[in-house]
């Protein structure tokens, strides 16, 4: 009997929140609010994971850690928003939970980077650091 190649939703084994800040402009400088204003959009099926200590020993050589987790999810799952040039300065994500909804972590997570994979728009891959 043949083995059937795993599909890659099956190993979304999470759900997250994705928040997008509301920016106002003042004298030219803009400010991000998390809270008002702010867009979530909820329960966004993905693959939670932390960071290997190994790629945490590489990142820099001061020991200085620039990511704590990565995330995966579907491309068509994600807000139109997150895929933009410029959405990791002002989405977060929040609310990390099993798909049957026992929470794990709420977050807030800064998002460093986001990466279409292989760029084929079917996996974004974001590099998560936890918000200060």
């Amino acid at each position: 009997m043949a083995l059937k190649p795993l599909a890659f939703s099956s190993t979304l084994t999470h759900t997250c929140s994705i928040v997008q800040a509301s920016v106002t402009s003042y004298m030219g400088q803009q400010t991000l609010s998390w809270v008002t204003g702010a867009t979530t959009t909820a329960s966004i099926k993905c693959r939670w994971q932390p960071v290997s200590l190994v790629s945490r020993n590489r990142e820099l050589p001061t020991g200085a850690m620039l990511a704590d987790f990565v995330l995966w999810m579907k491309y068509a799952d994600a807000p139109a928003t997150l895929k933009v040039l410029g959405a990791a300065d002002t989405h977060r994500i929040t609310t990390i939970a099993t798909k049957g909804g026992t929470a794990i972590d709420a977050g807030p997570f800064d998002i460093k980077s986001i990466e279409n994979a292989a760029g084929a728009s079917h996996l974004l891959y974001l590099v998560l650091k936890r918000a200060a």
